[in-house]
């Protein structure tokens, strides 16, 4: 809310005793994404490179740090999402890292998006075509309808070459969106 004091009309100052106060209310709806406000996520991995694990793909860094697969492992590969409550969402932003550049490779062609809310049966979310070669090097994939799990488990099913050798995956961030 913003009270704004009415001081002039047309250029004619008002008098102070009968100036009035308007209030705007904005309402600005609710958040773009998820809140997890009091929980703390988690995330495994199908595969790891390093010291690239699969938690430096839910911390607050969504483009310098991320979760990379396994050179080793072919593709498709996977990160798993603990919330460590039921949430709602109605898709998700996929950030990919930014120290990947385009004349590298490894970027993310085709995922797909699955929930559960005991981690063993697990609903398919959809297949999506992924582009982040682009500015903000992010993709916004929209489900169908709302879903709701605890864990959401993020498919990397094909990808553009890494160093035009590797099959590899990247998430640099997964955040839920309302």
């Amino acid at each position: 809310m913003l009270p704004l004091t009415i001081t002039s009309v047309d250029g004619k100052p008002q008098d102070p005793v009968t100036r009035r106060v308007v209030y705007y209310v904005f309402n600005t709806g609710e958040a773009l994404y998820v809140d997890h406000t009091g929980y703390a996520p988690t995330a495994t991995a199908s595969s790891t490179a390093g010291t690239n694990t699969a938690s430096r793909a839910i911390d607050a860094n969504i483009s310098g740090t991320y979760w990379a697969s396994a050179t080793t492992a072919a593709l498709p590969q996977w990160i798993n999402i603990d919330y460590g409550r039921n949430v709602t969402f109605s898709g998700l932003d996929y950030f990919f890292p930014t120290a990947v550049t385009p004349a590298v490779g490894g970027y993310t062609t085709s995922a797909k998006i699955e929930t559960s809310t005991d981690n063993t049966n697990w609903t398919d979310r959809g297949t999506y075509a992924i582009d982040v070669n682009n500015a903000a090097k992010k993709q916004t994939l929209n489900l169908p309808a709302p879903a709701t799990g605890r864990y959401v488990r993020f498919t990397i099913l094909a990808a553009t070459p890494y160093s035009n050798t590797f099959s590899i995956g990247f998430v640099a961030g997964i955040l839920l969106r309302n």
